[in-house]
């Protein structure tokens, strides 16, 4: 059973998959890596469904994008 109650977006995933084929470089002179993208419904549904996200700058969001349920939305290797 997923820990996390998450929604994928067909149209969103199809982006995820462009964004992975195309490797996103790194932004800010190399010190930072985009680990997820969300479309803005993903981002609510996942943020309704999992009150433990709503501090965007939280822990809970490392755990997340850690945890074996963020693979759809990842764009990187975490």
């Amino acid at each position: 059973m997923p820990h996390y109650r998450t929604w994928i977006d067909p149209r969103a995933a199809a982006e995820r998959a462009e964004m992975r084929r195309i490797v996103p470089r790194d932004i800010c002179s190399g010190t930072m890596r985009l680990a997820l993208h969300l479309s803005d419904v993903e981002h609510s549904y996942l943020l309704a469904m999992n009150p433990q996200l709503h501090d965007e700058c939280g822990p809970a969001w490392a755990r997340f994008i850690a945890h074996p349920d963020s693979a759809p939305f990842r764009v990187n290797k975490v």
